[in-house]
């Protein structure tokens, strides 16, 4: 996956999120993961959940 914005579904609510892609280690299990996914919508990280449904391909910047 490409780092952007994408639309996805967390915890029952559909919003957008950014996937930064960067390894980092998941401090539970050891595992290092591809990168992690940061809500646009003021709550904190949401990291690397399988809870996480992507919905839509990565999001483009709109051109002037």
């Amino acid at each position: 996956m490409n780092e952007g914005y994408y639309w996805i579904q967390y915890a029952g609510q559909v919003r957008i999120a950014y996937f930064v892609k960067t390894d980092v280690e998941d401090l539970d299990t050891g595992k290092m993961l591809p990168g992690y996914w940061v809500s646009l919508h003021g709550d904190r990280d949401i990291d690397h959940s399988p809870d996480i449904e992507v919905l839509s391909a990565r999001l483009e910047q709109p051109s002037s």
